[in-house]
């Protein structure tokens, strides 16, 4: 007949007199495994329903955040933002992913402030004629170049509204603003590399 095995962490099996060497260690760490994977599904499923996102959408967002190294409670926390970011700006789960993993990046922004993106796009998609999925894609497409420009997110945000207001097309706005922000930059070291030359010139070689 089949004996019950205690489940606790630590606890020892019937029947087995003695164990190998590490076995609580071990019994240990895949009790902890199991009971934060349990409390991840438990609490993705809970804001799911609190977002009206579907749990797969979220799962999967958790697990695209996570790629980036983030642990599981960064990862869960920067699920919901982007989960919110793809209701109000109607985009799909991996859109909504990658359009903050850029903002972040280009502008080295905390886990934590990645909510304020998309707090910052929906309200200016309330005020102006353009949406959050707009100003997510501008800033997917511009916020590299305008960051190394020492641009912050919220100057990048207002060139992106201020272009589309005029354009009404945010994608050829973005692009613009990119090219511009690029040939600038290439011109403003061009000029350095020449003024360099000069004072070397000047100072060094007279």
């Amino acid at each position: 007949s089949q004996q019950s095995v205690t489940t606790s962490p630590g606890a020892p099996l019937a029947g087995i007199e003695t164990f190998p060497a590490g076995y609580t260690v071990l019994h240990s760490f895949f009790w902890h495994l199991y009971c934060t994977y349990k409390q991840f599904f438990e609490s993705s499923a809970q804001n799911a329903t609190d977002l009206s996102v579907k749990l797969s959408d979220l799962i999967t967002q958790t697990a695209e955040w996570a790629k980036l190294g983030k642990s599981m409670d960064s990862a869960s926390k920067l699920a919901k933002a982007s989960a919110v970011y793809q209701i109000v700006g109607e985009v799909d789960s991996q859109t909504a992913v990658k359009d903050l993993i850029s903002a972040q990046k280009a502008f080295s922004l905390s886990d934590d402030a990645v909510m304020g993106i998309v707090d910052r796009m929906n309200n200016l998609s309330n005020k102006y004629a353009l949406s959050a999925a707009d100003l997510g894609s501008g800033l997917a497409k511009a916020a590299s170049a305008l960051a190394l420009g020492g641009n912050d997110l919220n100057q990048t945000m207002a060139l992106i509204v201020g272009g589309t207001e005029i354009t009404q097309d945010s994608e050829k706005t973005a692009n613009a603003i990119k090219i511009l922000t690029l040939r600038l930059r290439g011109k403003h070291t061009c000029l350095h590399i020449v003024s360099s030359y000069m004072l070397y010139d000047l100072f060094i070689l007279k």
